[in-house]
C-alpha cells in the first residue's frame, strides 16, 4: 500500500509564516511564502474569515494533499479592504448583502437602520465585523449606487469596488481652493529659484478633449548641434503639504482612473486639471528630464 501521503515530508515547515492570499472563485486561498518556491493551499473551511488579498498568519499541515502543502488561517494580520460592492437580497427577515465580486465566497448581513432598503439597487457597503468562520460577516450601507443594469451605475461601481470615492473629503477640497487662490504670489517666490524654460519649444501629445496635460516633451538644438530631448512632468510637490490633506488622499489614491467616459483624478480639480496641466501659453512649475 502507497503510505506516501500520510508521512511527515522533510520539507513542511509547519513553524508559523505570514503572507498575502488569493482566493479564487471555488474559495480556495493560496498564500505566497517569502522564501519558498511552493505557495500554500488553503481549503474554504480553514479561511477563518480570511477574505482576498488580506495579510494572513498561517500555519501549514503536516501532511502534504495531493501533493500540495495546506495550511490553515490563524489570524487576520491586515484587511485589504472593508468596502464591497454587490446587491441586498432579503430572506427569512434578514437583509443579505451579495457581492459582486465572486472571489468574495460569503453573503453579508447588514445592520438594521431606520432607513428604507434599498432593493434591487447597487450598494456599496463596509465590513463593520467579523469574528467566527462559523457566522456571516455584519456590513453597513455607505453608498447607494444606483439601478442595477444602467451604466451610470456600472461606473459608479468599478469606483467603489476598488476603494475610491467619486468626491474629495472637505479638507482637501478647502486645501485645493487656498492653493489655487495664493497660486499667484506662490509663483512669484518659485519663479526666482527655478531654472526658466519658457524659450524652448514644449508641447503635449494629447486629444483634443484631454483635461490633465501631465506631461510634456521639448526639443532644441544646442550650439555644438546636438539634438536635446526634454521630458517635463509637474511638480506636484512644490504645491502639497507633506502628510497634509491632500498628501494623505493621494496616497490613498495612488492614481487617476481613466473610465471609458469619465476620469476620476487623483488630485482636486484645482490641481489635476488647473495648475499642474500643461496646457498651452500658461506658465507652470515642472521638472525636466533631458537627454
Amino acid at each position: 500500500m502507497n503510505t506516501h501521503s500520510q508521512q511527515l515530508p522533510k520539507d513542511v515547515d509547519t513553524t508559523e509564516m505570514t503572507g498575502m492570499i488569493r482566493i479564487n472563485s471555488r474559495g480556495f486561498g493560496y498564500v505566497d511564502i517569502e522564501g519558498r518556491d511552493e505557495d500554500i493551499e488553503i481549503a474554504p473551511e480553514l479561511l477563518n474569515t480570511a477574505l482576498h488579498r488580506d495579510i494572513v498568519k498561517i500555519v501549514p499541515k503536516p501532511k502534504r494533499r495531493a501533493g500540495r502543502i495546506r495550511g490553515e488561517v490563524i489570524e487576520i494580520i491586515e484587511r485589504a479592504k472593508t468596502r464591497f460592492v454587490g446587491v441586498l437580497e432579503e430572506e427569512q427577515g434578514f437583509v443579505f448583502f451579495k457581492p459582486d465580486d465572486k472571489r468574495c465566497y460569503i453573503d453579508f448581513i447588514i445592520e438594521r437602520s431606520e432607513k428604507e432598503i434599498p432593493f434591487g439597487q447597487k450598494v456599496a457597503v463596509e465590513l463593520t465585523r467579523w469574528s467566527s468562520p462559523k457566522k456571516n460577516p455584519l456590513a453597513k450601507i455607505v453608498e447607494v449606487l444606483g439601478l442595477v443594469g444602467t451604466h451610470e451605475t456600472a461606473m459608479h461601481s468599478i469606483v467603489a469596488e476598488q476603494g475610491f470615492d467619486w468626491n474629495f473629503p472637505h479638507e482637501v477640497e478647502r486645501e485645493a481652493d487656498t492653493i489655487e487662490k495664493n497660486n499667484e504670489a506662490f509663483f512669484r517666490d518659485e519663479v526666482a529659484r527655478r531654472r526658466d524654460f519658457r524659450g524652448v519649444p514644449t508641447f503635449t501629445i494629447d486629444p483634443a478633449d484631454a483635461k490633465d496635460f501631465d506631461d510634456a516633451i521639448s526639443v532644441q538644438t544646442l550650439e555644438n548641434g546636438h539634438i536635446e530631448i526634454g521630458v517635463h512632468i509637474a511638480d506636484v510637490s512644490a504645491y502639497l503639504q507633506a502628510e497634509g490633506p491632500m498628501d494623505k488622499e493621494a496616497q490613498k489614491r495612488g492614481t487617476s482612473i481613466y473610465l471609458v467616459d469619465r476620469t476620476i483624478p487623483m488630485l482636486p480639480e484645482a490641481l489635476s486639471n488647473n495648475l499642474c496641466s500643461r496646457r498651452a501659453g500658461e506658465t507652470y512649475c515642472g521638472k525636466r528630464r533631458t537627454f
